[in-house]
């Protein structure tokens, strides 16, 4: 079962272990995939989070314990960078090992979040077109969408389509009859009116640091949802604890009315 990342403190805890790690590390060593991952602020599942990856380019082996998984890897030297100081694998290269190796789901999640940070699809097609992991790299790739905001509603998208529902547009913009902005929503069926809304923790502090009170942040979405409702929208929304089993898909399903 996923064990999403909302709160990012699974984040903050792997940041410290490879803080901890870097002065043992040895000459000609990057951290990599999910470490490289937590530098570079991709998202990540707290499950991948419990060993500190690296990739050793000099001598030595791979090796795996508790704590530390070592793999032997040739890099170029556009495919390391320094992050707070640190030895590590370039945005680029962290993604194209994590579209190789991750489940389908989870690629999205760093597909979407590196396509959003400006990274080209096509160089990184190219960069994961052969080799282990090639048509699991593919399909995230060219499934992700540099639209979405979140590695929660990267993941809704993928549980949505593994349903079989039509697929939603991203972020869309709504306005009033007089022409006043009402907001966006995450995704939207535009021949059904529904909107979908995730809501996730980072939204909600997003909202909460330009201003107020927990309170006024849901009063201000309770009275958005009504004023998109008044357009004759319908809105539903779901959270993370809804993701892992698709929970929120028959709600969305009844008012796409896809039965």
């Amino acid at each position: 079962m996923l064990q999403v990342v909302d709160d990012a403190d699974a984040s903050v805890r792997h940041r410290r272990r490879v803080f901890a790690t870097a002065p043992f590390l040895g000459p000609a060593t990057f951290f990599s995939h999910a470490s490289a991952a937590v530098l570079h602020g991709l998202p990540m599942l707290a499950t991948r989070l419990t060993e500190v990856a690296v990739v050793r380019t000099g001598g030595g082996h791979g090796a795996i314990n508790p704590t530390l998984h070592a793999r032997r890897a040739v890099l170029g030297d556009d495919e390391v960078a320094v992050v707070e100081g640190l030895p590590v694998t370039s945005l680029a290269r962290t993604v194209r090992d994590l579209v190789r190796t991750l489940p389908f789901v989870e690629g999205v999640m760093v597909a979407d979040a590196a396509l959003a940070r400006g990274l080209d699809r096509g160089g990184l097609l190219s960069g994961t077109s052969t080799g282990r992991g090639c048509r699991l790299a593919a399909r995230a790739l060219l499934f992700a969408d540099p639209r979405a905001e979140s590695a929660g509603e990267s993941i809704s998208r993928v549980r949505i389509w593994q349903a079989g529902l039509p697929m939603p547009e991203l972020q869309q913009a709504f306005y009033d009859d007089q022409g006043n902005f009402l907001g966006r929503g995450d995704f939207w069926w535009r021949h059904f009116k529904v909107i979908g809304e995730f809501d996730g923790a980072v939204k909600y502090g997003r909202l909460l640091k330009q201003g107020g009170t927990t309170d006024k942040v849901v009063m201000a979405e309770k009275r958005r949802e009504h004023a998109l409702e008044n357009q004759g929208y319908s809105v539903v929304r779901w959270t993370w604890d809804e993701l892992p089993r698709s929970l929120f898909i028959p709600r969305l399903r009844r008012e796409l009315k896809s039965d």
